[in-house]
């Protein structure tokens, strides 16, 4: 109950900077992303390309990440992917943590009669840094309204599970969850851009949990 309360409290309340409760370091920061997939005509086959960069309140460190993939469409609405992503972490320019992922995901996207889309999608990482490898997976879920012109409203979810503890930082057991609120706007038919708020909620066995208020903007294009 007191963990909840403390949830609820920050959600409402403005970060300013970063501050240290009972059981949460309340933290800012910025996240740029653009998701780009292709469809190949007459092909089973999806390229996927995602790139970001998220910076802290401070700005003194930075992660980016580098995400490409490719998939196979066995149903109009479902496809199984596999990839690499390579993920740096640079404080004040150098490099302090350097990971590389492959991957492995499931998408299933839902249409509505009433225009409301939805998606869900499971993904799991194999995360090599520092010579060992950290296992992870990741579920996620998506929903966004009928649009108003070119407008849509967007929710979404994502928690991550650990399989195993690493000495470079990952822990076994609940990860981190991520809830975004955003509106979007549809350049065109096949770019929108979505901005809004993330909350991020990240596990520290041995230290206050980081909970992070984000301002996040989002760039998505399908051709």
């Amino acid at each position: 109950m007191k963990r909840s309360l403390v949830v609820a409290l920050a959600l409402c309340a403005p970060a300013t900077g970063w501050a240290q409760t009972d059981e949460f370091i309340q933290e800012q920061q910025g996240w740029v992303a653009f998701f780009g997939t292709k469809k190949l005509p007459e092909s089973v086959f999806v390229f996927w390309l995602d790139a970001q960069a998220r910076l802290n309140g401070t700005a003194t460190q930075t992660q980016v990440l580098l995400r490409p993939g490719v998939g196979v469409r066995f149903r109009p609405d479902m496809t199984a992917w596999i990839g690499y992503a390579w993920t740096p972490t640079l404080r004040e320019g150098n490099v302090t943590i350097d990971e590389h992922r492959l991957w492995e995901q499931w998408t299933w996207d839902l249409a509505f009669d009433n225009g409301m889309k939805a998606q869900l999608r499971s993904r799991f990482e194999q995360r090599l840094s520092r010579g060992e490898l950290g296992l992870r997976f990741r579920q996620f879920g998506r929903v966004q309204s009928p649009k108003y012109g070119r407008a849509i409203l967007v929710a979404w979810d994502e928690i991550f599970f650990a399989f195993n503890d690493t000495k470079w930082g990952q822990q076994a057991g609940f990860d981190q969850n991520r809830l975004f609120l955003g509106i979007g706007m549809f350049i065109d038919s096949a770019v929108r851009v979505e901005a809004g708020y993330m909350n991020q909620l990240v596990h520290r066995r041995d230290a206050p949990d980081p909970m992070r208020h984000i301002a996040a903007v989002n760039v998505f294009a399908n051709w």
